[in-house]
Order: C-alpha cells, then structure tokens, then sequence
C-alpha cells in the first residue's frame, strides 16, 4: 500500500512524514516516538523529540555565514549532554579545529592545499598526541609519525606505490611490512604481513581473497590453508547470500618469558603444563590426548610471540 504526502510518495510501512512549504521533512513519526525538524537555509537545524524513548531531547546544529556547520549541541531540556564546536580558517571549507570541553584537534595542512599535514590533539591545552604526514611529489603519503610526550614513532613508513597509484607496500614501526597485491580490475587480491627480519611471514595475517567471473568477492583464504578457507555466494546484486567459515579460529598471544603455558582441552578439565622446546619447523605442543593437540607456530624474531589454531572446542589459557 502506498500513501501520498505533499509532493512525495511513501510506502505504508509505520512510518509517518510531515513537510513543510519547501518539501523538506518537518515532522517523523516511528516506533522510537516523534520529533520536529527546523532549517537554516535548507540545512539541517533542531531536531526536538516530544515522545517517545527520547522525549524532551534536542539536536541543534548551527553555521557560519558562509553556511558551514560550526557547532553541534545535545540538550535534554536545559542540561547540554554534549556540545561541540567546529572552527575554519579563511574562506576554506575544510576544518581548522575542533574543540568540545577541553579537548581541542587541531587541523594544519599542505600550504595551498586540503591536504592533511599535521594533527595535534590538546587536552587541558597540553598536548597529547600529534601525528604528522610526509607527502611524495604526488601528494601521497610517504610517512606516517606519531609524537606523544615528545617521543616520535614511525606508526607507517615508506609506502611504495605501483605506476596505477594503488599501495603495494607499508612499512611499519620496528621495520615490520605489509606486501599488498591487486586483481587487474583493481580489486584487492593478496595481503601479508612479514618481519622485518628475514621478510617471514606472520601467521594469521597471510590474506587471500577470490572472486567470480564477475568480480563478486567469493572467498578468503587464511595462511594458504585449505583448512582455513571461507567461501559465500552473492547474487547479481553483489549482495551476500551464503557464507561458509571453516572450523577453527586464529589466537594470538603474548607471554613474559617466564610465564606457565597451560593448556585446557574439551576433555580433561585440569590444565597440563608444557614443558617442551620449539622445533625449527614449527613446534607441536599437547596436553596428552593424542588428537588434541595444538600447532603452534614460533613468529620469527619474536622470541615472546606465539599463534596458534584452537581445534575441537579447546581453550588456551596463558
């Protein structure tokens, strides 16, 4: 069933509508209750809710004479819940700073451009936090640093680009690197994460997806494993119809050095220590039960890092 309003058609679906002179909405009616909406030159300006969950509630925005949005304030009666304020610099319509209670972003960009160069984030105005970006003669991000009590971080590092302009490469901090591949139409085909040391590639984050004749996503791929392959099906919508996940779950996790493994399985309640060494390939570790055991694999240089696969329905506990 369809119902007509003033210039608009809607289905009857127990939502209601009212509008005003320009044909913009003024009034929704739905299960959450009822509220009114105002404008400033065709923008977005109160919204004020008189029933329901939300009732007394109010979203005021408000702009500058160049109509940019420069404030966002939540009232429940006369108590302000939260309040935000956006300033620009000049004519410029990108945003300068943003400052709600006393917390302030600061936004500084490329000299005659929007592009991002620094953000400096102030609490109390101390600062906090500053990332700063390195652009290449193309405008695209070379380096990425984080600065926190004056201590600067290489957060991602020489970024390598193919002659298409898509990302091949990310550095990361301690020399660690994403290796990025795409399909020929673009589409992302392989992702993996290697050490620094030696280019190892790190269990769990070894990405490979597939895809249809019509370049529908189809499937994913974990570590090259069979045994950890999801797969779905989508229809000519790309919408997603069916998803098959394997069996088994990626863990990570961290030890100190003189930390206990111990181990939980579905069927002995009480934790059995691992006393064993890592092997070259690749240790195996057991709790006693002969098919119960977990493949544990040693991240290269890591000494401290561990991944594992939890098979039939067991627990790791470190």
């Amino acid at each position: 069933m369809w119902e007509k309003n003033p210039g608009h058609l809607q289905k009857n679906t127990g939502i209601g509508f009212s509008h005003n002179n320009l044909g913009l909405v003024s009034g929704i009616s739905d299960a959450s209750g009822s509220r009114s909406l105002t404008y400033t030159a065709a923008l977005p300006g109160k919204e004020t809710w008189s029933s329901g969950e939300l009732n007394g509630f109010e979203v005021e925005r408000t702009y500058d004479a160049r109509f940019r949005m420069n404030g966002v304030t939540v009232r429940q009666g006369a108590q302000v819940i939260y309040s935000v304020n956006y300033g620009y610099e000049g004519d410029r319509p990108e945003l300068d700073k943003v400052t709600y209670g006393n917390r302030v972003i600061d936004f500084d960009r490329v000299p005659g451009s929007g592009l991002l160069e620094q953000t400096t984030f102030k609490t109390g105005g101390i600062t906090r936090l500053t990332v700063h970006r390195e652009r290449d003669a193309h405008n695209r991000i070379e380096t990425l640093t984080t600065d926190t009590a004056d201590t600067p971080s290489a957060f991602l590092s020489d970024l390598s680009y193919g002659d298409d302009g898509r990302i091949e490469r990310i550095g990361l901090a301690g020399g660690d690197f994403w290796e990025i591949d795409y399909q020929g139409d673009g589409q992302l085909n392989t992702a993996v994460l290697k050490s620094g040391v030696g280019g190892t590639v790190y269990p769990g984050y070894d990405f490979d997806y597939a895809f249809s004749a019509m370049r529908h996503r189809t499937g994913l791929v974990l570590n090259s494993s069979a045994a950890q392959t999801h797969t779905g099906t989508a229809n000519i919508l790309n919408q997603v119809t069916g998803r098959t996940v394997p069996g088994a779950v990626e863990v990570s996790g961290e030890a100190h050095p003189a930390a206990a493994i111990r181990i939980f399985s579905a069927d002995v309640l009480t934790p059995v220590a691992y006393a064993g060494t890592w092997a070259a390939a690749g240790g195996y570790l057991s709790d006693g039960n002969a098919d119960k055991g977990r493949k544990w694999e040693k991240g290269s240089a890591l000494d401290n890092l561990c991944f594992c696969k939890v098979l039939n329905d067991s627990a790791i506990w470190f």
